[in-house]
């Protein structure tokens, strides 16, 4: 099965920053995406990879396009996507093309996060040019229940942390979301969990989850 890496580039530029095990991965990989040719270029001759090939991907990329770099990820072994500084995918071009890789059956997997919200978004392939944190749901009562029926938080991409003991009742809870739902367990982990789609798709994986903290994203409209 193909893989797409999500690569969170340091804000300050400091490649030093990257781990050893990002830099193996960006060997390792058939190609890369980034976002610009000057950053991607940069990136790239700073790990000594000036022959990787590379494909851009940005505001100017139309859908097509995007469509057709999917397909090549699906065809490769693996790939790692970066944008140009910071997180892939959240107020940055990207998230339509994730959402085309899980349509391939790439498998998605996330590098060093240093943030579980942010590493949720961006694997989510939900737009998030805007997004609501909604904190922790309640834990329990009327308030609980009223948590999950307004979501998404005003229509837009919400995303929220929930306590592992409440694994287990999660999957019952979002049978009121009419949304696609992305439910994200052990990030930067060998045994990182995905669970994406609709409320039956989530309920029929549910054996998936473990006893572990997780993020769920429910997705919102892009207008």
């Amino acid at each position: 099965m193909a893989i797409i890496y999500l690569m969170p580039n340091p804000i300050n530029s400091e490649l030093d920053f990257v781990g050893s095990k990002i830099k193996d991965i960006l060997a390792s990989s058939d190609f890369v995406i980034g976002e610009e040719r000057k950053n991607t270029l940069r990136l790239l001759a700073g790990f000594g990879l000036r022959d990787k090939d590379f494909y851009l991907l940005n505001e100017h990329t139309d859908y097509e396009d995007k469509f057709r770099l999917a397909e090549k990820v699906s065809k490769s072994n693996s790939a790692v996507f970066f944008s140009d500084a910071g997180t892939p995918c959240v107020s940055d071009p990207g998230y339509d093309f994730i959402d085309l890789c899980y349509g391939l059956n790439i498998k998605v997997k996330t590098l060093c996060f240093e943030s579980s919200i942010m590493a949720a978004l961006s694997a989510s392939g939900f737009y998030a040019e805007k997004f609501v944190y909604a904190g922790f749901p309640p834990i329990k009562g009327e308030e609980r229940k009223n948590f999950f029926k307004h979501l998404p938080v005003n229509g837009m991409t919400t995303v929220f942390l929930e306590r592992p003991y409440s694994i287990k009742k999660i999957t019952d809870e979002l049978k009121v979301v009419k949304k696609r739902i992305f439910i994200h367990q052990n990030i930067g982990f060998e045994n990182e969990t995905f669970l994406r789609g609709f409320y039956k798709e989530i309920a029929n994986n549910k054996e998936m989850l473990s006893k572990a903290p997780f993020v769920v994203v429910i997705e919102g409209s892009s207008a």
